[in-house]
């Protein structure tokens, strides 16, 4: 207790807290100074400020998984416009008509603007169930791409009884603009995608770091999107593409097809000559390259065996298709590309049971709105087609027998690139390995000798460092089940 002059109280302390009498006049902040506070006092601010730290990070993290989940099975179009319009599209089908099964067409832009399902021709009445037939092709989608939308698709319960695959030779080598790792980095990478980034990817420790900060820390991640859905207004001037993309996908057809470049008709795109030569000379830049130096990857042969080993386990009715091709791009294929993709596509045939569609002459020049794609109004004429002579045979093929059989002759339209006779004789003269070839150190890929029927073709399957797979390609062991 303290005393003025006169003998009054001035100031008192109650277990080490200093009080003021009413008339005392003593500077709050020197008694503080004079009497700090007690230790028990620092630590229970400590404990309150550690608790509080807790509970913000504890709430920031149930934010971003409550997040997570949202945008991962919600509204999957804010992670991936393309990919998440395409599986709501998708869902919707199959609730409005689940009586019917289900065949789904993946591929890449070629079938997403080719293949419309809208212009199959009827289904016959006594051939049981009509197909529900969604096309869930994207941009830009190799094999491994297609493996992935394959496993994400099963992830997400669908259960097609049909799988129409499109195989486009460009893809194959798995190198320059056709590889599908560059791609899918450009999208989004979900916990789903984790083995097959594990498995495919050469550079997978930047793909995990992206996998994971687009799952932990969406809010970050998907910034973008997220304010494309919800606030464009917010969007910055140069990321307002975003919400041009969101709407694209969004009032894209209920069955999945989708225009290519929905500008006006062919002949109005034609007419303006810079672009016009633009698009075809970066079709050239890209493709080319990969057809003059063309082999088959060992990423490529892995992914398609998975697909089709899927299928086969999840007894799901597979089918390939290659898709028409402009003329100067058929030009493009070299007799021994021919060889290789002959080879390669007689041994899937002969391995998995399943056929080949051969389309790539159906068009002419004039149904393409450039190298690589047709023109919106080819698509119906050419979806009618495929359906009347590969579709619906092979539809009812396996609905009757309950399985599809061996043998697809009556399926296939001039299956080989080139006749049979011209291959044997290239083979004969200057394709044949000699015994133990490979095991001299010559230089070159690694080479697997295919028997199909009466003919033999040497298959090249190369690993993505140029160096031979091993056995040439052979079978490899069933990869594991990630659904």
């Amino acid at each position: 207790m303290r005393l003025d002059k006169r003998g009054k109280v001035k100031s008192f302390v109650v277990r080490g807290f200093p009080f003021s009498s009413v008339s005392g006049k003593a500077d709050k902040f020197a008694m503080a100074a004079s009497d700090p506070l007690p230790p028990d006092c620092h630590e229970r601010a400590a404990c309150r400020a550690r608790t509080a730290l807790r509970w913000g990070v504890l709430t920031f993290l149930a934010g971003q998984a409550v997040l997570s989940y949202i945008v991962s099975c919600i509204h999957p179009e804010i992670r991936d416009p393309e990919f998440g319009y395409r599986l709501l599209r998708l869902r919707q089908l199959t609730a409005s008509v689940p009586e019917r099964p289900l065949c789904l067409i993946l591929g890449s832009s070629r079938t997403l603007c080719g293949i419309c399902p809208p212009a199959l021709p009827p289904w016959p009445t006594e051939a049981g169930p009509e197909p529900c037939v969604f096309n869930f092709s994207q941009f830009c989608a190799g094999p491994v791409r297609e493996l992935q939308t394959l496993r994400r698709l099963l992830a997400d319960g669908q259960r097609p009884q049909w799988l129409l695959l499109e195989i486009w030779p460009p893809y194959w080598p798995q190198q320059g603009y056709w590889s599908d790792e560059k791609h899918i980095m450009q999208q989004d990478l979900r916990p789903v995608d984790l083995g097959l980034v594990w498995r495919y990817f050469r550079h997978r420790w930047d793909a995990l770091s992206k996998l994971a900060a687009d799952t932990l820390a969406p809010l970050t991640a998907l910034r973008g999107n997220i304010l494309a859905c919800c606030a464009a207004s917010l969007l910055a001037p140069d990321q307002h593409w975003r919400r041009l993309r969101m709407n694209a996908w969004r009032d894209a057809e209920p069955s999945g097809w989708r225009p290519w470049q929905e500008r006006g008709p062919v002949e109005q795109f034609r007419a303006r000559t810079a672009e016009y030569r633009t698009q075809m000379a970066s079709i050239t830049f890209q493709t080319k390259p990969c057809l003059d130096d063309f082999f088959v990857s060992d990423t490529t042969d892995r992914a398609l065996r998975e697909i089709l080993e899927e299928c086969r386990r999840r007894h799901i009715q597979a089918a390939l298709i290659l898709m028409p091709e402009h003329s100067q791009m058929r030009s493009w294929y070299t007799p021994t590309v021919h060889e290789q993709i002959n080879a390669y596509l007689d041994r899937l045939k002969r391995e998995y049971q399943v056929p080949v569609f051969d389309t790539r002459t159906w068009l002419a020049d004039e149904a393409f709105y450039d190298l690589a794609h047709m023109a919106p109004p080819a698509a119906a004429p050419f979806t009618l087609r495929l359906g009347r002579e590969m579709l619906l045979p092979w539809f009812r093929t396996s609905v009757c027998r309950g399985r599809v059989s061996g043998d697809f002759s009556h399926l296939s339209s001039q299956s080989s690139f080139l006749p049979l006779a011209q291959v044997d004789r290239r083979l004969a003269r200057s394709r044949r390995v000699p015994a133990g070839a490979a095991n001299q150190g010559q230089e070159g890929s690694a080479t697997s000798v295919a028997k199909g029927g009466s003919r033999t073709a040497v298959l090249h399957i190369r690993r993505p460092d140029g160096t031979p797979a091993a056995g040439g390609g052979d079978k490899p062991r069933r990869p594991p089940d990630l659904v």
